[in-house]
């Protein structure tokens, strides 16, 4: 089972590393099945150590499931005749807008998903994400719908050697195209979760002029680092410390140990509680329901979502008397990050985070 979660990784993080070719999911599942089905035959009769067929075989399991996905992104993309004219949308803003620094006043960039399209033209956009710029912008937040009059481009970036890959970039935040808006209309007002309403309290109370610092603030305790301005982020670049802008590993395991401390002084202060639960397990408990909450209420990014999935195989470990090995638990965290979202392999944040910890 090892050797096939090892070949699980690499085979979804090998569309990262190589770009390898694409061809139609439906062939590529035929020649996978076929090929562990000879991989399993031949560590049956033993012509194959069973190690080598599982990481093998494992291996043509995260390539077709990454090719699967990837495909599907591509087919997603925008259409080259959506550029020819503009474009009546009706949207929902999906993120909070990041202000553009040094533009024109009120404006903005965000994502947004699209819910239905004044008039059909040459391709159905609903379901697409899309980031858009709006200068001059009008009171734009987090869940609204409104009706755009955007100008829509397909992904695209320059191909400088070394440089940024935007159209990469694009494929790997699951973005279909970009554009910016004409005009807006407020269709609907926000109906924000308890999540987006916190976060919403706490952004407006940190956007404060007087608060200097509010939003390196905001960035330590979310993760978002759209109102933090171009001159910060050059320092921060300066002193190698752009990394704690992100929520990762530091920041939840920070969040898990202090509420592993406090579900065992909890369990302590009722005695009579250990009588039939064990201190360690409130304790575990308290710190992966505490921690989920933190992750959940950044957004739960990749270096989240990996931390708090390390977090709990280890505590859980503990909790059953197992000592599991460092590299099987990155392994796993690994590959249930790329199973759950294998267009993840083209963020820099996988790698840096993964690197990090290995």
């Amino acid at each position: 089972m090892r050797n096939w979660l090892h070949g699980l990784a690499v085979g979804l993080a090998s569309f990262a590393i190589g770009h390898l070719p694409l061809v139609e999911p439906g062939v590529a599942a035929v020649g996978c099945v076929a090929a562990i089905g000879v991989l399993t035959a031949a560590s049956t009769v033993r012509l194959l150590p069973k190690p080598v067929a599982g990481l093998l075989g494992g291996a043509l399991l995260g390539y077709w499931w990454g090719l699967a996905d990837t495909v599907a992104a591509l087919q997603a993309r925008l259409p080259a005749c959506v550029q020819t004219q503009p474009q009546k949308l009706l949207v929902t803003v999906l993120e909070d807008p990041s202000p553009i620094f040094g533009a024109a006043e009120n404006a903005v960039r965000m994502v947004v998903r699209v819910l239905d399209q004044l008039d059909d033209g040459c391709a159905d956009l609903r379901g697409s994400r899309l980031r858009l710029s709006w200068y001059g912008a009008k009171d734009v937040a987090r869940k609204q719908r409104w009706w755009f009059d955007a100008q829509l481009r397909v992904p695209w970036g320059y191909r400088n050697p070394g440089g940024f890959d935007y159209e990469r970039w694009l494929l790997g935040k699951r973005l279909q195209g970009s554009g910016y808006v004409r005009q807006g209309w407020l269709r609907e007002p926000a109906t924000q979760a308890a999540a987006e309403r916190l976060r919403g309290v706490l952004r407006t109370r940190l956007v404060d002029p007087a608060l200097s610092s509010g939003g390196i603030i905001y960035a330590l305790v979310s993760g978002d680092g759209s109102l933090i301005a171009p001159s910060a982020w050059d320092a921060l670049r300066g002193t190698g410390t752009v990394h704690l802008m992100v929520v990762s590993g530091l920041h939840v395991g920070l969040v898990a140990g202090l509420c592993y401390l406090l579900g065992s002084a909890m369990a302590r202060a009722v005695p009579l509680l250990l009588l039939w639960v064990p201190a360690r397990a409130v304790a575990t408990t308290v710190a992966l329901l505490g921690s989920a909450t933190y992750v959940w209420f950044t957004g739960g990014g990749v270096p989240g979502r990996r931390a708090w999935l390390m977090a709990a195989l280890l505590m859980l470990s503990a909790l059953v008397g197992v000592r599991p090995r460092p590299l099987a638990v990155l392994l796993v965290a690994f590959a249930a990050v790329l199973v759950a979202d294998p267009a993840a392999v083209h963020q820099q944040g996988l790698w840096l985070s993964f690197a990090a910890v290995a």
